[in-house]
């Protein structure tokens, strides 16, 4: 843990770095301190104890001493399961799963053993604001569907790189907060309904399966899908419904047709770039693009 050396009355005494900084703010002592040209608090302490993470053998150790969820969670965001061997990353996870509970940023990226059982045990709080799973080879469709039950404050979610996920078109998922969702790269996933208001950045770019895409939000301003199926009537309507739509990746959807690019051009004010990535487009496709985008004063 982290503290600052103080004395009181003759004698020396420890305070807990706390992340609201109110023990130190109440007992009217430095935040940070400069000393010999070096800053001393509770960031620097943190980034010392990452660094002698990276020189132990067992990460656990490490994971085991902190006393904060703050410092857990930023512990979690630097480290990558994926650099473990198999047998490590399950001791790992065995010493964070007691802490869980205030953990509000949680990232457990490329931990191959987290299967959906422990996660939904152990991670389902309430809390959780930002979710990074990317890589996480044994999560399913059940637990996305949980997390839109029962983690209302969520805003951004990395599903990326899960072979598991597949099917989400039985039932219309409902994020209030949400507001980035990447599904890049799940070469299993066909297909989705969500509704999510505060929705702004989309991705499910090459995730190569994925035919049938209903996003309910008017706030997007982040459409990346490249190497997709969708279906054109899809990638229609999400645009229709997006008049603050910027960014548009589209490249290589096989199920958009050959012509009419020129008259995109023009109709739509795009790029010639953007437009040359594109690649097809039909003609029946370009009319309802054309007006959807009729309102669309920012793209």
């Amino acid at each position: 843990s982290s503290g600052i050396n103080a004395e009181y009355g003759g004698k020396t005494t420890w305070t807990t770095l706390t992340h609201s900084k109110s023990i130190l703010q109440s007992q009217n002592i430095q935040i940070q301190h400069t000393l010999f040209d070096e800053n001393i608090g509770p960031n620097s302490a943190l980034k010392e104890l990452l660094q002698i993470s990276t020189q132990l053998p067992q990460t656990r150790l490490t994971i085991e001493n902190m006393v904060t969820d703050y410092q857990r969670e930023q512990f979690l965001k630097n480290f990558d399961f994926g650099s473990t061997p198999i047998h490590e990353q399950s001791n790992t996870l065995n010493h964070i799963l007691p802490h869980s509970k205030g953990i509000r940023h949680l990232t457990l990226k490329n931990c191959k053993i987290l299967d959906s059982k422990i996660f939904r045990k152990h991670f389902f709080h309430g809390v959780l604001v930002h979710l990074d799973l990317r890589g996480c080879a044994q999560i399913t469709d059940e637990i996305v569907v949980l997390l839109s039950e029962n983690e209302p404050g969520l805003e951004i979610a990395n599903f990326s790189q899960l072979p598991m996920l597949k099917n989400f078109s039985k039932k219309t998922l409902f994020f209030p907060k949400l507001s980035h969702l990447n599904l890049s790269e799940c070469e299993s996933f066909e297909s989705l309904q969500i509704e999510a208001p505060h929705l702004r950045h989309f991705w499910a770019d090459h995730s190569t399966e994925l035919r049938t895409l209903k996003i309910k939000s008017s706030n997007i301003e982040t459409l990346s899908f490249p190497s997709t199926p969708i279906e054109e009537s899809d990638i229609y309507q999400i645009i229709r419904t997006s008049p603050n739509l910027r960014k548009l990746d589209i490249e290589g959807c096989k199920s958009l047709t050959p012509d009419s690019q020129k008259i995109l051009t023009k109709l739509c004010n795009f790029d010639e770039e953007i437009i040359e990535r594109m690649q097809f487009i039909g003609s029946k496709g370009c009319e309802a693009l054309a007006q959807g985008l009729y309102h669309n004063t920012t793209l």
